[in-house]
């Protein structure tokens, strides 16, 4: 008795049968098959001088019949191919890849951070499923989905423990080793890492950016041999990042034409921009995707400037902008790493250690910044990054608590230091001098590596700080309830000295914009999306 078809077979059937092929469908079908080998008889091969050349030939007549047999033959040939049959049905997309359950549950879907990315994406034929997952010693990795299009590359998968509870980034540490790539298929680079906010969802996500120019078909390899998972001690309650080793290794290709093909990627030239302090600003391209509009740009310090900075400094910058359009019924769009701005989606940094020079990317969401938005101009507002500037302040502790109040006034921030305890470190059982502080800031804050405590005979002592800060008026900040702790300040001691080694200096004196490249029509219309 003859089996009932599968989908999978009527909708080939449809496709092969009952509608007339586009005009390039042979030209896709060779190109799909390239790398197919045939299987044929256990026939020993023929060995002549020109054994290269009937080798060729041979290859070309293989190809040929493969084509001939799908055009005329029908589903016969393809059916008995597995791997043939793979590969011919990745033209006819989605009938191949089945969708995960996970994501046709519109209710546990909506808290995913690439929901409306997934929406936009998947009319346009922008979503792979690869059904990659890789187990070793209990810790699972699968991947559930890859979205793709002109400037990124959305892979998103799902990561368990023993216990089958998720894990909390476990690739973070070998992803900066180098761990998954995004490659060429002659293993050449063609995508760097990026970062996004956290995902409310059960799901854990992995960006790439791509580069310059994309390859047909791009390579994703996990080359790992290890993951990090956090701990936490069950005496202290202290939570921590352990290594297990562990084999996760994977690899799967994608095909980014169509990805290709949904993009508008212009240069922009001619957008440099120098503050005073020896910054140089510089717009690179801008990419315009279904899914966003993504702006690159490289910031360069200059040789004087240089000399002030940690040689981390590209980590710690931080930039803030808003785009304008000439339509005076547009809200403005205010990106950046600020209150009452809003986070990039995505951004990407790389650091060039010979040029000093670090290459940064930004692509606000699209509600922020529709991609189909005309005659845009990026306009700075500011910036802050760590500069090398001491600055101190010493405090009388006198009875009762009090001190003199001394202030530290630098670079515009004015912070007091007012009244003082001393308490008993549960853990240590350490003497803790906790101090109030009081302050107006410019600038940042900073972390408490970028300060230190000095007693009367100089000796340096680490400090902490709990509290928060809030916004003032006209750019400045206000500390909330901020506490500075030194652990092991002598309890005897008569004055402290606060120095603050390193300030985040908070830059707003610029005056730079630039109007971007604006566009004719948007390939995704043209698709049928708006």
């Amino acid at each position: 008795m003859k089996s009932k078809p599968t989908e999978q077979e009527v909708q080939w059937e449809k496709k092969l049968f009952q509608e007339t092929p586009d005009f390039n469908f042979t030209e896709n079908v060779m190109k799909e098959i390239e790398h197919v080998e045939m299987e044929h008889g256990e026939q020993e091969p023929v060995i002549t001088d020109h054994g290269k050349r009937m080798r060729q030939r041979k290859r070309r007549r293989i190809i040929s019949a493969a084509a001939a047999c799908i055009l005329l033959a029908g589903s016969v040939t393809v059916w008995t191919q597995p791997k043939l049959k793979h590969q011919v049905l990745s033209m006819f997309s989605p009938f191949w890849q089945q969708e995960d359950e996970i994501f046709k549950n519109e209710k546990e879907m909506s808290e995913w951070t690439w929901y409306g990315d997934y929406l936009r994406s998947k009319p346009l034929g922008l979503i792979q499923y690869p059904k990659i997952k890789v187990e070793d010693k209990g810790y699972s990795f699968e991947v559930k989905q890859v979205q793709f299009d002109g400037s990124r590359m959305i892979i998103t998968v799902v990561e368990k423990g023993p216990d089958g509870k998720l894990l909390q980034a476990p690739l973070e540490a070998p992803l900066d080793e180098g761990g998954i790539t995004v490659t060429d298929l002659l293993g050449n680079k063609v995508a760097k890492e990026a970062r996004s906010g956290g995902d409310p969802s059960n799901l854990a996500h992995y960006v790439f950016l791509f580069e310059d120019d994309i390859p047909d078909t791009v390579v994703v390899k996990n080359e790992a041999d290890h993951i990090t998972i956090s701990t936490e001690d069950k005496e202290t309650g202290k939570s921590g990042r352990e290594k297990v080793d562990l084999d996760w290794k994977f690899q799967f290709k994608v095909d980014t034409r169509k990805g290709k093909e949904m993009a508008v990627n212009q240069t922009i030239k001619d957008a440099a921009y120098t503050t005073k302090d020896g910054l140089e600003f510089e717009l690179g391209r801008l990419i315009r995707t279904v899914n966003g509009i993504r702006l690159d740009m490289n910031i360069t310090p200059n040789a004087e400037m240089i000399s002030k900075l940690g040689p981390e400094w590209w980590r710690d910058i931080r930039m803030w902008y808003h785009f304008e359009t000439d339509d005076a019924d547009d809200s403005l769009s205010y990106i950046g790493d600020r209150i009452n701005y809003s986070r990039a989606k995505v951004e990407g940094r790389l650091f060039n250690p010979k040029q000093h020079s670090l290459w940064w990317s930004d692509t606000p969401d699209n509600v922020n910044l529709p991609p189909d938005t005309k005659k845009l101009r990026f306009v700075l507002d500011g910036y802050s990054l760590p500069v090398q500037e001491e600055a101190e302040v010493t405090i009388q502790l006198e009875q009762g608590g009090e001190t003199n109040k001394a202030m530290l006034k630098d670079n515009g921030d004015q912070i007091s230091f007012t009244k003082y305890t001393y308490q008993k470190d549960e853990e240590t059982k350490e003497n803790e001098l906790r101090m109030d502080m009081e302050g107006i800031l410019k600038n940042d804050l900073g972390s408490p590596d970028d300060w230190t405590a000095l007693d009367g005979t100089g000796k340096e002592y680490k400090v902490e700080f709990r509290g928060g800060v809030g916004t003032y008026k006209d750019d400045l900040q206000k500390t909330m309830d901020m506490e500075v702790l030194i652990m092991g300040f002598p309890a005897d001691a008569k004055q402290i000295t606060m120095k603050r080694k390193t300030i985040n200096k908070m830059i707003t004196d610029v005056d730079w914009s630039v109007d971007l490249p604006s566009y004719t029509t948007l390939p995704w219309e043209k698709a049928g999306q708006q």
